[in-house]
């Protein structure tokens, strides 16, 4: 029991420099958790394990890398539901798995999201001006002068749409199709604002095969720590 309780310790102390990594904001609707942080700190040393094989040149992919980071957030909270898509039966997977990301639901901005109100509608106003006809001008004004969702929406026709951001590969240069934003009117006055990110087989083939890139050039890249440091935001 003394040696369990020894070898315990030993790894908590080896985790505990990587627990401020985590970029902890003050943020509306969220409490700091120190089980996620420690937690945290198990899955920078049980990564790094894994990431040193391939460093050692052995067959190793991003998603070994990955099921690390899964294991250890299943294990900071075990009421959360941490799984992988491709992981649904066939069906299920065929037909589609939306995420769900509400940032107003109404009219009622939702606390925790909410934030990401103004830069969403950014982008939304960016497509927008990407497919305004050519000689469109004044179109694209009312464009750059809309500051509201409400506003948005009428120059829209008053439908509800949902646009997609760019997501350029790196590997290819294609567009690999990033998330959604959707933007619906309610029945009872103001707006649903939501990010929603499709998870259907090409799609999860598309970014299987980018991801797999940037770990592999990952790996060609470690003994530059500045581009090691980039890559690694690029995944995560």
């Amino acid at each position: 029991a003394k040696d369990v309780k020894a070898a315990t310790r030993k790894w908590v102390n080896a985790a505990a420099p990587y627990e401020g990594l985590v970029q902890l904001e003050n943020c509306p609707g969220f409490l700091p958790n120190t089980r996620h942080h420690r937690m945290f700190g198990f899955m920078v040393l049980h990564a790094a394990y894994v990431a040193r094989r391939a460093f050692a040149g052995n067959a190793v992919n991003w998603r070994e890398v990955y099921e690390v980071v899964v294991r250890w957030r299943r294990e900071a909270e075990p009421g959360d539901a941490v799984w992988w898509i491709d992981g649904l039966p066939e069906k299920a997977f065929a037909e589609g798995f939306g995420l769900h990301t509400p940032m107003q639901s109404g009219q009622l901005k939702v606390v925790r999201y909410a934030k990401y109100i103004p830069d969403a509608l950014e982008v939304v106003k960016e497509t927008l001006r990407r497919n305004v006809p050519p000689g469109e001008d004044d179109f694209v004004e009312r464009i750059n002068e809309a500051i509201t969702l409400a506003e948005v929406h009428e120059l829209c026709g008053k439908r509800d749409f949902w646009c997609t951001a760019p997501c350029a590969s790196e590997k290819t240069g294609e567009d690999l199709g990033g998330t959604r934003i959707t933007l619906q009117a309610t029945k009872h006055g103001g707006f649903d604002f939501s990010i929603r990110t499709p998870g259907t087989p090409k799609r999860w083939k598309l970014y299987d095969r980018e991801l797999q890139y940037h770990w592999e050039k990952l790996i060609e890249e470690v003994h530059d720590k500045d581009r090691v440091r980039e890559r690694a935001a690029m995944m995560f």
